[in-house]
């Protein structure tokens, strides 16, 4: 079952990004914007995983270092991956809280890395944010769509989820499978 892991965020974010995204989508047809419940900052993507792996997973969610803070976190502004050049992910940042997020995601994947058979993106290259739309090949300009993202939205993440992405011809739909409420530390 294909299966990831993200740090949902607070509906009136979710709201936000959304109608961002809308604009996007208007402004360049051909982009591929998410919906809004795929809206959330991704923490490990695992890919197709076997029943036994997903289970050690949801055994090292409960393991007592992932009782840590909630925490509170600023989006705003826009950026791309590739970091230059044609833009294939146009994102939203995460400012403040993103050290936090960082420690949680080098926390959380070092718990899950030993799991057998899982083969995990490098640590190094984790960057917070909030995808909201994939580019097949617009041309794109940051700058044309800065003024759109110049605002600042305070978060509170106060959870990490398991979630399985189950494919369907009209996108992605994702199920939780384990949540681990953060602010017990």
């Amino acid at each position: 079952m294909r299966t990831f892991a993200a740090l949902p965020l607070p509906a009136q974010a979710v709201s936000r990004l959304a109608a961002l995204a809308a604009e996007l989508k208007r402004a360049y047809p051909d982009l591929k914007v998410v919906k809004p419940q795929g809206i959330h900052i991704t923490m490990v993507f695992f890919g197709e995983l076997v029943q036994d792996q997903v289970l050690a997973i949801m055994r090292a969610m409960d393991r007592p270092e992932l009782k840590v803070a909630s925490i509170q976190a600023v989006m705003g502004g826009v950026g791309q991956f590739p970091l230059r050049g044609r833009p294939r992910v146009i994102y939203c940042p995460v400012h403040k809280g993103a050290p936090e997020i960082s420690n949680l995601y080098r926390l959380y994947h070092r718990l899950v890395g030993g799991i057998e058979g899982l083969s995990l993106e490098s640590e190094r290259d984790f960057t917070p944010h909030i995808t909201l739309a994939r580019n097949k090949g617009a041309r794109i300009e940051l700058s044309e769509i800065e003024e759109l993202f110049r605002f600042e939205v305070s978060l509170i993440l106060d959870r990490l989820v398991l979630y399985q992405s189950i494919l369907r011809p009209q996108g992605a739909e994702y199920k939780v499978m384990k949540t681990v409420m953060l602010g017990m530390g």
